[in-house]
């Protein structure tokens, strides 16, 4: 796929209303930025492009959010999600050689099924709670889960948003915390991406267009979180969510 096609006008255009959608998402949920664009980019140019291009847009987005809850950044919160990020970093490196190794109809298939699990999580009428004395031991198995589902799919938000809604968290406190956590990953994977040369010329030129309309929706979604109805706007997104997934597995069998 030549970079002209890549980055045509109506491409962009294209790029550009997915990844503020998705962005937005992010602002107002906390997720949804990767799980929504990825799955979306992956239908046009493959999944290791679409993950590798959207990465660093996604640390910028990261950034921002950390940013925006620096109120609950006590250390003993902090402390809570060190077995979960020790167990994601060392996950997200090695998951991160199988996407350079994989074939992409095998990643799109992972991706997919990822996605409609996500689903149907959300749709179950409790939500998974892990017992207070437990947490350090599922903090490492979520934190081993997530670091692989991020460096094959680029999604890690299932399994992070699954083990801090276990802490019980003040809504500023699971933003702060989820953003810390996808910010360490982040690092761990742009590290791993640069080792196993998976960005080119193309992958940097999509990501450095792509930050604008990022940080854009992540600003508007953040701005909107207390005046929008998060309930709806999760339904709308898993409609979505379930559309993309099934149609990137389609595509793959």
């Amino acid at each position: 796929m030549t970079e002209a096609h890549l980055l045509s006008p109506a491409t962009l255009v294209l790029l550009f209303a997915i990844t503020y959608t998705a962005s937005f998402a992010k602002g107002v949920t906390t997720m949804g930025l990767n799980l929504l664009s990825v799955p979306l980019i992956a239908t046009v140019f493959g999944v290791q492009t679409a993950v590798v291009s959207m990465l660093l847009p996604k640390i910028m987005s990261d950034a921002f959010m950390t940013f925006e809850a620096r109120a609950d950044r006590s250390s003993i919160l902090v402390r809570s999600i060190i077995p979960f990020a020790c167990s994601g970093a060392v996950a997200v490196a090695a998951a991160t050689l199988l996407l350079a190794k994989i074939a992409d109809k095998m990643l799109s298939i992972i991706l997919g099924a990822s996605v409609i699990v996500f689903v149907a999580l959300q749709l179950l009428p409790k939500a998974i709670v892990i017992p207070k004395h437990r947490r350090s031991e599922w903090g490492v198995i979520f934190g081993a889960l997530t670091g692989l589902s991020q460096g094959l799919t680029g999604v890690g938000g299932l399994t992070t948003a699954m083990y801090l809604y276990s802490l019980e968290l003040a809504p500023t406190a699971f933003v702060f915390l989820s953003s810390v956590i996808y910010l360490a990953l982040d690092a761990c994977q742009v590290t791993a991406f640069l080792y196993f040369g998976l960005y080119n010329r193309e992958r940097m030129l999509i990501s450095v267009a792509l930050a604008v309309p990022v940080m854009i929706g992540t600003w508007s979604g953040v701005k909107m979180r207390r005046r929008l109805s998060v309930k709806w706007f999760r339904y709308a997104l898993l409609i979505m969510l379930f559309a993309t997934a099934s149609t990137l597995i389609a595509k793959a069998v």
